[in-house]
């Protein structure tokens, strides 16, 4: 197939975009903020992260992994509560 070196270059530059869109937009799926949804399992984190990248159009192009961090934290008379925090990294 032969193909314009101009069109090439647009559609670099388009494959380029997409994949800045979704990268940043997959970082801000574990961010914290007041009335954003919570995505406490690993299963409900992978599914968000794919469905960006399927969005985006750039499934096989971007990899992504999960790493799961446990912490626990004294509560209010309560005694331990245990927090799973998740954080896709690509």
């Amino acid at each position: 197939m032969v193909c314009a070196s101009s069109y090439a270059a647009v559609q670099k530059h388009s494959l380029d975009q997409r994949v800045k869109k979704a990268v940043a937009e997959r970082r801000q799926v574990h961010e914290r903020k007041q009335g954003k949804k919570c995505l406490p399992t690993h299963a409900e984190c992978q599914a968000a992260v794919e469905q960006i990248l399927q969005r985006h159009r750039v499934t096989g192009l971007v990899q992504v992994t999960l790493h799961g961090e446990r912490t626990e934290r004294q509560g209010r008379a309560s005694g331990v509560r245990t927090h799973l925090l998740k954080s896709p990294l690509i």
